[in-house]
């Protein structure tokens, strides 16, 4: 839940995997918004565009 306010919050840097805690996630671009990916366990974290 902490990693998802932060990304709310636009703090998108240096953000640590919520489900392996094994590395940080990268930032991709998606289809509805940015898509945070764990190049460890594989999992991701889609947030919607809020810019519209």
């Amino acid at each position: 839940m902490e990693v998802m306010e932060q990304i709310a919050a636009g703090r998108t840097s240096k953000l640590v995997c919520p489900f392996c805690s094994g590395a940080e996630l990268e930032k991709g671009a998606g289809d509805y918004g940015p898509i945070f990916t764990c190049p460890a366990c594989r999992r991701f974290i889609e947030a919607p565009n809020l810019d519209e």
